[in-house]
């Protein structure tokens, strides 16, 4: 059975990790979920990297916004950048309506 997501854990020592930003971005040319994640603390840039790419990410990882972002994301919500700074186009994505 072929894995149908994926999520890059972004390095908390700072260091960006192209390998793994490489792995994320054949996934998701291949239509399968991707997901970059980056704890607040960590300044490695692989979420925005992976924005710039059209993948999914976010810079709240560890935190209840965080959760909910990872797993929106996951399930199909509106792909983008989201968490803290300017970059962001918001916290979280949008809640789904009913």
């Amino acid at each position: 059975m072929a894995a149908y997501a994926i999520v890059d854990v972004a390095s908390p020592t700072g260091r960006g990790d192209g390998g793994s930003l490489a792995v994320v971005t054949a996934f998701a040319k291949r239509d399968r979920r991707a997901v970059v994640a980056e704890t607040p603390a960590s300044k490695s840039g692989a979420a925005l990297t992976a924005a710039d790419r059209d993948i999914p990410s976010f810079n709240s990882l560890g935190t209840e916004t965080g959760g909910y972002t990872l797993v929106a994301l996951l399930t199909g919500a509106e792909p983008g950048f989201y968490g803290t700074g300017d970059e962001a186009v918001a916290p979280y994505p949008p809640i789904p309506e009913k």
